[in-house]
């Protein structure tokens, strides 16, 4: 933080106890300390004497001191404007900020381009509606905490909600209004309209997360019964004109998403794969698994790099195999507990065609082209992307 902000936090925290505001000796010794002059070198440079400098200074700190709440002297002086810097941001932030429901990403692996590009769309680009697809563990739910984070300053509001519980869309309107209008009482009839409303006056960058719970398992693209409702706010918030950004992140496509996604649109959508190889090998180190790298490499790859199993396959290796990597690759057992649970939540929400072309892919075992995978379906589709259940 500049010298300059630092002395203008303190200007303004003495200003509250003290109307006159600083002297000009009170500035040199607060501008000298924060460059790191001492009382010295401050003496030979103006008129006053350094006893005269002390005297002046031990006063200043008395009253730092007692205005943060901690002991403050010209050697902690920095350090402790930072921190109540860095206090009064995260009390502004939190009148603006409603992190609802939103995961700890105090440790995040990797995703640095992926951050890159999603800022740039929500505030370079301006995007009005963005999703963020991935089959579940690849970490959706924390690059969506990350990048509300990373873009927290371009925006006036940042609210998160999870629709892990389905919430009804009344609801789940009202409780968005209640953030960002708190003063209003609206009917549910106006809801949407209102929330559009105020998309448009304020800068608001809203995620929701989990949208896979409203959508029927099995059946792409719809809505569970008495839920198509969230579809109309989808469509509204990607086509009507307004200066903020919403963020979805779900296990499937969206069809309000996809129907009106394209590179140079205010939608836009992004299919996140698994960490790249350091960041995925940081996952396994955290969880304390010993790893030569070829090892690690390997167990890497057999998970795609999905963070969440790449965990869940650490700590059965550290408890069933004492941490020998070797030992579990050779097993030649890919699938089971918590990755079996974890493979299944994504495979059972596929469509029965779907799930038909992932049981032939399994069959065919090695790269073949659509044309014969098309060949192996029984009954045959008339149109590959048909879904007939």
């Amino acid at each position: 933080m500049s010298n300059q902000l630092l002395l203008k936090t303190i200007e303004k925290l003495l200003l509250s106890s003290n109307p006159v505001g600083l002297n000009d000796v009170q500035i040199l010794v607060l501008e000298s300390t924060l460059a790191g002059t001492s009382y010295s070198q401050i003496a030979g440079q103006s008129t006053y004497t350094v006893e005269y400098l002390r005297e002046v200074g031990s006063k200043l700190w008395q009253t730092i001191s007692e205005l943060l709440g901690e002991p403050v002297s010209k050697k902690n002086l920095r350090s402790a404007l930072e921190r109540y810097q860095q206090s009064a941001v995260l009390e502004e932030l939190d009148r603006k900020y409603f992190w609802g429901e939103a995961i700890d990403v105090s440790t995040f692996y990797g995703r640095e381009e992926e951050l890159k590009t999603l800022a740039a769309w929500a505030t370079q680009d301006h995007c009005r509606l963005i999703g963020i697809l991935a089959i579940g563990g690849m970490g959706k739910t924390a690059l969506a905490v990350k990048l509300a984070q990373v873009v927290a300053g371009q925006f006036e509001f940042i609210v998160w909600k999870s629709l892990c519980s389905a919430p009804p869309l009344n609801n789940f309107l009202a409780e968005i209004i209640g953030v960002l209008a708190p003063e209003l009482e609206v009917e549910p009839a106006q809801q949407l309209a209102v929330l559009i409303d105020r998309l448009r006056q304020q800068r608001c960058l809203l995620i929701i997360d989990n949208v896979e719970s409203i959508l029927l398992a099995g059946r792409s693209h719809q809505y569970l019964a008495g839920y198509a409702g969230y579809g109309d706010f989808f469509r509204q918030v990607a086509e009507c004109s307004h200066q903020s950004c919403v963020v979805l992140t779900s296990r499937e496509q969206i069809a309000e998403v996809a129907n009106y996604a394209g590179n140079n649109l205010p939608v836009r959508v992004l299919n996140l794969g698994g960490l790249e190889l350091s960041a995925a090998l940081s996952v396994l180190d955290d969880k304390g698994l010993p790893l030569i790298t070829e090892q690690g490499q390997k167990l890497v790859e057999l998970y795609g790099g999905n963070p969440l199993a790449l965990k869940i396959v650490s700590t059965s290796i550290l408890e069933v195999f004492d941490g020998q990597v070797s030992e579990f690759l050779r097993q030649g057992i890919a699938v089971f507990n918590g990755i079996r649970w974890l493979i299944s939540s994504q495979f059972d929400r596929l469509s029965p065609l779907e799930k038909q072309v992932m049981f032939w892919l399994a069959i065919n075992r090695e790269w073949i082209s659509v044309r014969h995978l098309h060949s192996d379906l029984f009954p045959a589709v008339l149109d590959f992307g048909q879904n007939p259940g």
